[in-house]
C-alpha cells in the first residue's frame, strides 16, 4: 500500500478577493482565504475522521496546501468533499486538486501535482 499525495490550490484568488469594492470586503476576503487554508482545513481534516497519524500536511500557505496521506481511501475521501466544503466556507471560490500515489520518489509525484 502505496502513500498518496493530494494538493489543491484555490483558483483566481485575486478576483475573488477584488470582487467586492469596499477595502473592508476586500480585506475580509484574504482573511476569508487564508482562515480555508489553515483552520478551516485542519478542522475538515479531523471532522471527515482522517486521523494525524494517518496524514501529514507538508505545507499550507493562503490559497493552496499540500498533504500526504497514507491512505487511498481517506485521499479519496477527502477529495470528493473538499470542494464541497470549501465553497460552503468561501462561497464562489473555485478549488482545483490533484490527487498522485508516490510510486517511486516524492519529488516526482510533486512535480505530476504541480503540472
Amino acid at each position: 500500500m502505496g502513500k498518496y499525495l493530494y494538493a489543491f490550490a484555490a483558483k483566481d484568488i485575486q478576483n475573488y478577493i477584488l470582487r467586492g469594492d469596499k477595502l473592508k470586503e476586500m480585506v475580509g476576503g484574504s482573511e476569508l482565504i487564508n482562515s480555508l487554508c489553515q483552520d478551516y482545513f485542519l478542522k475538515c481534516i479531523e471532522q471527515l475522521g482522517i486521523s494525524n497519524d494517518k496524514c501529514q500536511i507538508i505545507t499550507q500557505a493562503a490559497g493552496w496546501a499540500r498533504v500526504l496521506f497514507d491512505d487511498n481511501n481517506d485521499a479519496e475521501l477527502f477529495c470528493k468533499y473538499w470542494p464541497l466544503l470549501a465553497d460552503r466556507f468561501a462561497p464562489g471560490l473555485h478549488v482545483i486538486q490533484v490527487k498522485e500515489e508516490i510510486a517511486g520518489s516524492f519529488f516526482n509525484a510533486m512535480e505530476k501535482c504541480e503540472k
